[in-house]
């Protein structure tokens, strides 16, 4: 198990708190802050990752690359006699 070493604060009005505090009541959190955690985790893990996404691109771009020269292949090919 990690052993949680870093805090982090941030302030929240009075009806974000109680909206959160009814949450973490409502999911049976332990704590605001494991609630807290939890979300932040959960942000993170849905986050898309940057090198991923650029190779996806790279990716589509190759593909439409080769779609084109297979496109020019027969157009080159139709006109040898």
């Amino acid at each position: 198990m990690n052993r949680m070493s870093r805090m982090v604060s941030f302030r929240l009005s009075e009806r974000e708190y109680i909206q959160i505090k009814t949450m973490c009541e409502a999911q049976g959190a332990r704590s605001l802050s494991e609630a807290a955690r939890a979300a932040v985790c959960h942000w993170l893990d849905a986050a898309p990752d940057p090198l991923s996404q650029r190779v996806d691109s790279i990716e589509q771009r190759m593909e439409a690359l080769r779609a084109e020269i297979d496109r020019l292949s027969v157009l080159v090919g139709s006109e040898k006699p």
